[in-house]
C-alpha cells in the first residue's frame, strides 16, 4: 500500500503519468474490439485492457491496431454475425456470441469458409 497516488504510480507505472488518471477516462477511449477490424469507445473494454494501447479518437486507434484495414467508421454491428468455430461440437456459429478473444481473422463471412 502506498501513501500517496504519486507513489503508487511511480511503482506500478514507471513509464506512464498515471497520476490524476481515473478510470472513467479509460471508458471513454477507443480500443480494439475482439469481434472485428474495429476500435470501439462504449466503456466495455476488457478489464486488462492497458491505457497506452487506448486513444482519445478512432483514427489513431485503427492506425496502430490494424494499419493494413480501413476500420474508421466501421461498426460492431457489422462484424458480429460472422461465422465462427464452436468450441461445443464441429460447427460454425454466427450468432454473435463468439468468445471475446475470437480474432477477426479467425471469422468468416460465410459457413462455407
Amino acid at each position: 500500500m502506498f501513501d500517496n497516488e504519486e507513489d503508487c504510480c511511480k511503482h506500478h507505472f514507471p513509464s506512464e503519468d498515471c497520476v490524476g488518471a481515473r478510470a472513467e477516462q479509460k471508458s471513454l477511449m477507443y480500443y480494439p474490439s475482439s469481434i472485428g477490424s474495429i476500435c470501439l469507445s462504449d466503456g466495455k473494454q476488457p478489464s486488462w485492457m492497458q491505457a497506452k494501447n487506448m486513444f482519445d479518437n478512432e483514427e489513431d486507434c485503427c492506425k496502430h491496431h490494424f494499419p493494413s484495414e480501413d476500420c474508421v467508421g466501421a461498426r460492431a454491428e457489422q462484424k458480429s454475425l460472422m461465422y465462427y468455430p464452436s468450441s461445443i461440437g464441429s460447427i460454425c456459429l454466427s450468432d454473435g456470441k463468439q468468445p471475446s478473444w475470437m480474432q477477426a481473422k479467425n471469422m468468416f463471412d460465410n459457413e462455407e469458409d
